[in-house]
């Protein structure tokens, strides 16, 4: 009975301590990470980082501390930038730039495949065997696992841009020809896929009568994302997309409404609209660099735009109101700097943000920085126990200190693929997952008459 008071009054602390969070916090001094994505666990992965070696990579945060993919025996090893990475349905990891497949050797642009061990190239000869590539501003995935890379592209002494998609063996231009004498100003932005596998590009396309708009590609054809008097007609270029779960797409960037302010502006599958353009309106100082929409449909904005103490923010969208997500009170923590880009993940909500960072006067280092997200007392009453393991990160002995009851558990992969499934007793218990090889892994506790929250360890 002891035991179980305890236990409940350390549960409801806890609870107090999760609901009371909600602040930024760093995730170590990374240098300037441009871009970031989520694995379907919750892993992030950030791109961009200069290893010991002096060359360009992705790494991967564990929850503990960051890891370089492949490091030492199958490195990326960048000997340049890398502009965009994102996921496959299947978990593969994908990334591009204007790193070559020979660093320093002249070798070729290419996109760059991690498939949970190691990377792979998709076929950068060949893809240059189509056109030359010259530069690769976004790479994206639509749900059906093709890829696609926009960027700059060579054709007869000129530099124009395109799309090209991978299949699986081959890759195809599919251009960007929707019916416009077009001028490009800055190339490819920004590049996503709906659940329908359609693709948008955005960035610097522009009509003859020089105004920005938001290209599609349907499978077959591009098409401009509203024509007549339901165009954009965007006087500035379009850095950023984001797409809800109702298929509403959004745009932001260096375009300005009729009162003179950067906005972000909706299309709903028939008009576009300013998000909130009543008293409650974004109005940020600078335009619009990054979107993301949430699970829950919030919509996320962030750039260089600050708040009056100098500090850059991002800006939350929930449907009815912006408000910002800075400094204040229950925030010390300063940031300053340009926000390149916003992620969310899926399962714990918590939001990450990258770019060149700094905290507070530290102007030496770049920093992620991680938003953690608050619990409403409904969501916090109902939120699942946790198990404590220790040690954490382990060399394959893992122990779980009096378990109230038995327990059937379950380890699953980063790809979320069952491992293995054992049943331990009531009591102190230990697991060996020695033969486990180096990585992040997740524990599935199942008990009789309780549901656990999954707990995640690394294996080094």
């Amino acid at each position: 009975m002891k035991r179980n008071i305890l236990s409940l009054v350390f549960f409801l602390i806890c609870i107090h301590i999760h609901v009371s969070a909600q602040n930024w916090m760093r995730l170590g001094n990374v240098g300037m990470a441009s871009c970031l994505a989520v694995d379907a666990s919750g892993n992030l992965y950030a791109a961009n980082y200069l290893n010991q070696n002096g060359y360009k990579t992705v790494i991967k945060w564990n929850g503990i501390k960051w890891q370089e993919l492949g490091a030492g025996t199958d490195p990326l090893n960048g000997d340049a930038s890398i502009n965009s990475i994102t996921f496959d349905s299947e978990g593969n990891l994908y990334a591009a730039g204007n790193f070559t497949n020979k660093p320093y050797e002249k070798g070729v642009i290419y996109v760059a495949k991690w498939n949970g061990t190691n990377w792979t190239e998709l076929d950068g000869n060949l893809m240059n065997a189509v056109r030359k590539v010259v530069i690769i501003n976004a790479v994206v995935a639509d749900p059906s696992g093709n890829v696609y890379a926009a960027g700059y592209f060579n054709s007869t002494n000129t530099y124009d841009i395109s799309v090209m998609k991978w299949d699986g063996q081959r890759w195809t231009d599919i251009g960007i020809n929707p019916p416009y004498t077009q001028r490009f100003q800055g190339g490819v932005y920004d590049m996503i896929s709906d659940k329908s596998g359609n693709i948008y590009v955005a960035g610097g396309l522009q009509k003859s009568n020089e105004v920005y708009y938001i290209a599609k590609w349907d499978g077959s054809s591009w098409s401009e994302v509203g024509t007549g008097v339901n165009a954009l007609n965007a006087n500035g270029p379009i850095y950023s997309l984001a797409i809800d779960s109702k298929n509403n797409l959004y745009a932001g960037g260096y375009f300005k409404n009729a009162a003179n302010h950067y906005y972000v502006a909706k299309w709903n599958g028939n008009t576009w609209s300013q998000v909130d353009a009543g008293m409650d309106s974004l109005n940020p100082d600078t335009g619009v660099q990054k979107l993301m929409v949430d699970t829950h449909d919030n919509l996320y904005a962030g750039g260089t735009f600050v708040d009056n103490k100098g500090g850059v923010y991002v800006s939350k969208w929930d449907g009815t109101s912006w408000s910002a997500m800075g400094p204040g009170m229950s925030n010390p923590l300063e940031i300053r700097g340009q926000i390149m880009d916003i992620i969310s993940d899926p399962n714990s909500e918590n939001l990450f943000a990258s770019g060149m960072l700094f905290i507070d006067s530290d102007q030496a280092n770049n920093y992620i920085v991680q938003w953690k997200q608050p619990l409403n007392t409904a969501t916090a009453v109902a939120e699942k126990p946790v198990i404590n393991i220790y040690p954490n990160p382990c060399n394959g002995l893992i122990q779980i200190p009096s378990a109230n009851e038995a327990l059937t558990v379950t380890v699953l992969d980063v790809q979320g693929r069952q491992i293995s499934s054992q049943i331990l007793v009531q009591g102190d218990s230990y697991m060996d997952y020695s033969d486990l090889t180096p990585g992040m892994y997740t524990l599935i506790f199942i008990g009789n008459n309780i549901s656990y929250a999954p707990v995640k360890f690394v294996k080094e």
